[in-house]
């Protein structure tokens, strides 16, 4: 009889129908032969369960694409299942309530779903002044110089607009991205005259100097893979979500690279990411925003940079499913022996191990040891044996010689 071959299930948030996530995994396994399933679908479209007990997480999704095939007995295409892994090319908030899916991101967080990028990164970068602190702690690590992040104010609420920006600014409100939400402000008069819009609503906002680029770059990194996009603007508005631009490869600097490998270390660490700057025609450049997995990514490319993610999340599901279990010896007890079969994998926690022989016990691994020697040949460290008995010759002659002293005096008296 043979065994039901073992199969992870992956929830691919994508509405594009022409982005065909299926067939991008048709093939692919785990390094230990598990198969792989993908379900595609919106988030608008996906609610999530996560029970207490061995039920664990279901999800529920109207589904683009199944790799078991699309469920036709109902209009919807609904399947439900236990996601293993999720990758998010879309973001789980949009610019209106109905587009506002993170009731479904709380629920795949609750239940400790992995992800590229980790939902936690995905949570923090759904809010511009979160994103934005983070990028504020890089250029404070790194200078203003080698980090070139545009100023910017934040304001709770409308009533602390008194004090403006550079003007002409960029008046910035919530979360929303791809050009919504957004205003030119060109002098005092018109930023008060956006605050008493804003006093209608309870948002947060944020005011920057108009920059008065000559073009815009993007740059972006999937896993080890990066490319460089410079974005010449073509249209009379100052937006480029709609007043147009032209995309163009550009290659990719140290500078820049230095740039996008110290944002990937944001929220944990971030696998796709993507870095928006502005280069003004006073020659300087301005980061102005960090996106995450959500990006979007170029249509003559985007075969290749799917493809770029997909090797990067079976890599990071071989890490979760395929590897074996390490066994790491409590604080409580401290050296570990043979039968204790402990085995490292890459970088593991500085706990010297030794191992019991007719002489005594013999250090066999430490890693402090390993690096600062260079793996150095074994050490052979005192034998417990021996100063047992040391101790133990020690302490009989100190009662035999206080036995005696005491005889030699009641003698003399």
């Amino acid at each position: 009889m043979s065994e039901t071959p073992v199969v992870k299930t992956v929830l691919v948030f994508d509405g594009d129908k022409t982005h065909d996530w299926v067939s991008l995994f048709k093939g692919t396994t785990l390094s230990d032969g598990t198969q792989i399933r993908i379900v595609q679908g919106s988030w608008v479209d996906a609610v999530v369960t996560v029970y207490g007990d061995s039920s664990g997480t279901i999800a529920q999704i109207s589904a683009i694409a199944d790799s078991n095939g699309l469920n036709t007995m109902n209009e919807k295409n609904t399947v439900s299942f236990r996601p293993d892994f999720v990758i998010a090319r879309n973001q789980a908030r949009g610019p209106t309530p109905k587009s506002d899916c993170r009731n479904v991101l709380y629920g795949l967080m609750t239940g400790n779903i992995p992800a590229v990028n980790t939902l936690h990164s995905i949570y923090c970068c759904l809010e511009r002044p979160i994103m934005f602190g983070a990028l504020k702690e890089i250029q404070k690590r790194l200078g203003k110089d080698k980090f070139p992040l545009i100023c910017q104010n934040y304001y709770s609420t409308a009533d602390q607009m008194i004090i403006s920006p550079d003007l002409p600014c960029i008046v910035k409100v919530s979360h929303a991205h791809a050009g919504m939400g957004k205003v030119k402000v060109d002098d005092m008069t018109a930023f008060k005259d956006i605050s008493t819009v804003l006093s209608l609503h309870n948002d947060y906002c944020t005011g920057e100097q108009y920059i008065q680029a000559e073009y815009g770059l993007r740059v972006q990194k999937i896993g080890n893979s990066y490319r460089v996009m410079k974005k010449i603007f073509t249209g009379s508005g100052w937006k480029s979500q709609f007043g147009g631009a032209m995309l163009v490869e550009e290659e990719l600097t140290p500078q820049y690279k230095s740039w996008i490998d110290a944002c990937s270390h944001c929220f944990g660490g971030m696998d796709v990411i993507a870095l928006d700057i502005l280069h003004g025609e006073d020659g300087k450049d301005y980061i102005i925003e960090l996106n995450d997995t959500a990006i979007g990514l170029l249509p003559n490319r985007w075969e290749e940079d799917s493809l770029a993610l997909r090797n990067l999340v079976l890599d990071r599901m071989d890490e979760l499913f395929c590897k074996e279990i390490v066994t790491i010896a409590p604080p409580s007890e401290p050296f570990a022996t043979p039968s204790s079969d402990l085995r490292y994998r890459g970088k593991r926690p500085d706990i010297p191990l030794y191992e019991d022989t007719p002489f005594g016990r013999r250090l066999i691994s430490n890693n402090n040891n390993n690096n600062n020697n260079n793996n150095n040949n074994e050490q052979q460290v005192a034998t417990k044996p021996a100063f047992e008995w040391i101790n133990l010759a020690f302490g009989v002659g100190g009662i035999i010689l206080g036995v005696l002293v005491g005889y030699m005096i009641s003698a003399r008296r």
